[in-house]
């Protein structure tokens, strides 16, 4: 038998989304009684919105991903018309 050695490079390593999924399981769905499936996509849309929308992340000092990604797409819009003030 041969022992495999997970990946610690992000780039190719998944343990970034594994992170996420241990603090829904552990934070949020853990907490809560799981007794129909209806429940449990409740429970999960309303963790992802509070991660993505409200809970501010130390990676992006302090900033939610909604925030920044947000922020990211504004800066990448072209005005199509020019603010500047045409001179006389």
């Amino acid at each position: 038998m041969r022992r495999v050695l997970a990946f610690t490079e992000p780039q190719f390593s998944n343990s970034m989304i594994e992170a996420w999924w241990r603090s829904l399981k552990h934070q949020w769905l853990f907490l809560h009684a799981l007794d129909s499936a209806t429940t449990v996509r409740r429970l999960v849309a309303f963790y992802v919105d509070e991660h993505n929308r409200v809970l501010p992340h130390a990676a992006f000092h302090g900033q939610t991903p909604d925030e920044m990604y947000f922020y990211e797409a504004a800066c990448q819009i072209t005005p199509m018309i020019d603010p500047s003030p045409v001179s006389s």
